[in-house]
């Protein structure tokens, strides 16, 4: 049920309006979002994971032929003006320039980067968007960034970027995002989630900087997990029962582990409350994590939530997305961890017979 038509309207406005681009299996996209790039000190929030992204981009998608969509918040405009982004980040803008030569580069506005359009473009930035529309068959995937979602984003945008700009990077304040405010994460998501059902597509926003794969988010995909696992213990052998336990605890452990990261206790909830979760609204989470990066691949005819990390900064024991093991990006420290994968012909499917 909507519960917001002028919501509603504007994102159907979005869709109407985005940039048809026509995919199959052959194709091959990789979605990236917020990497707030700003003047390449310390208080710059894409310095931390930049070298590892920049390697990933350079030696792996690169190569490998993908599409890079950026898909908002590339740069931070509301702390930093973009010729000085340009001067200090000079070597990722030649990077992915080799993508834009390629014809393979999609550039898509957010909130901190939305003066870009009205500011003379050139080179990577010349060609825009607001969103693009991938055509999968019959179906679409309606790539944005997700701050068109909100009531306020006029006004709250120019506020933020005031006190962005004049108070927080003065101070040396790291840049507080929509990924602390959970009241706004449940509001955004909300909404696109309502709005995918309704037109019968599949949605990839950024903006909260929290994964979701399917409609959920990795705290949801835990207590799916543990429910399972709890329905599966009275039926299987007693040898059994003693992994069962064992994933039970980590799997608590876990959540809570990310609760506390995320300073969200007794606030995280799922979003949805209710029995059947429809698949339709995704994201690619951020570049600036405190623990790598995720994305987005699609590729073969699937999508899948991807998590590249460095293995001197990070050894987890376990992931709890996947049974799947990371790989190595060759001659480096950087693994790339597929946390959640499924076909888009199922994906579909289930968003038309359960909406």
């Amino acid at each position: 049920m909507l519960r917001d038509w002028s919501t509603f309207e504007r994102l159907d406005s979005l869709y109407k309006q985005a940039r048809a681009i026509k995919i199959s299996d052959e194709s091959k996209y990789i979605i990236f979002s917020d990497l707030h790039m700003g003047n390449r000190r310390s208080r710059d929030d894409f310095l931390t994971n930049s070298k590892m992204f920049m390697e990933v981009l350079e030696n792996y998608y690169l190569p490998e032929g993908f599409t890079l969509v950026l898909n908002g918040d590339v740069e931070d405009l509301q702390r930093v003006s973009l010729k000085k982004i340009k001067t200090k980040w000079k070597d990722f803008y030649n990077l992915i320039e080799k993508f834009h030569r390629q014809d393979r580069l999609i550039k898509i506005v957010g909130n901190h980067d939305i003066d870009l359009t009205i500011q003379k473009r050139e080179g990577v930035n010349q060609h825009l968007e607001e969103a693009v529309r991938l055509v999968y068959g019959r179906d679409s995937i309606l790539v944005f960034h997700g701050h068109q979602a909100s009531h306020y984003r006029g006004w709250v945008n120019i506020a933020a970027g005031l006190i962005l700009r004049f108070i927080a990077h003065p101070l040396w304040i790291k840049n507080f995002s929509l990924s602390h405010d959970n009241t706004r994460i449940r509001k955004t998501e909300q909404q696109v989630y309502e709005y995918s059902n309704k037109k019968k597509i599949l949605t990839i926003i950024g903006h909260t900087h929290r994964p979701l794969f399917e409609s959920m988010s990795e705290i949801d995909f835990l207590k799916f997990k543990i429910e399972y696992l709890l329905r599966e213990y009275p039926r299987v052998f007693e040898a059994e029962k003693a992994k069962i336990e064992r994933l039970i605890r980590e799997y608590k452990k876990e959540i809570m582990n990310l609760q506390k990261e995320e300073n969200l206790f007794g606030k995280r909830s799922s979003l949805y409350n209710q029995d059947i979760v429809i698949p339709s609204i995704f994201n690619s989470g951020c570049v600036v994590g405190k623990k790598g990066f995720t994305g987005l691949e699609i590729e073969n005819g699937m999508i899948s939530l991807v998590h590249w990390y460095n293995s001197k900064r990070k050894k987890r024991k376990y992931f709890s997305y996947s049974s799947l093991y990371p790989k190595v990006l060759e001659g480096t420290n950087y693994y790339k961890m597929i946390l959640k994968k499924d076909f888009l012909e199922y994906i579909f499917t289930r968003i038309k017979l359960l909406t």
